[in-house]
């Protein structure tokens, strides 16, 4: 049977799981608000137990870290591409404008 704080961890990985799977699909509208929510569940999981506690869910919290990192670089090159995306139209608008 699992303890309180393994269904707690457990329960944030899979919210960071399914904000993987939303910048995955491209539900950038969704981003916001389900980083939010698992935020709060990060913060609320430090508050609730002591660090003794926590230390028997450290391999889980080595996949909530690893998973935070490949998000954060999805979302980071996602930005990158954006902002790429962003000048590319500019620089055409300012060739257009000079053609003209």
């Amino acid at each position: 049977m699992m303890t309180a704080i393994e269904c707690d961890i457990d329960f944030i990985l899979k919210k960071t799981n399914q904000l993987f799977k939303v910048v995955e699909n491209k539900q950038y509208h969704l981003i916001e608000s389900k980083e939010l929510i698992r935020k709060h569940l990060i913060d609320q999981f430090f508050i609730d137990y002591l660090p003794e506690e926590i230390v028997t869910v450290n391999d889980k919290l080595d996949k909530l870290i690893e998973l935070s990192s490949s998000l954060t670089q999805q979302c980071e090159n996602l930005f990158q591409q954006t902002k790429d995306n962003i000048l590319k139209v500019k620089k055409s608008d300012q060739a257009i404008k000079a053609y003209r």
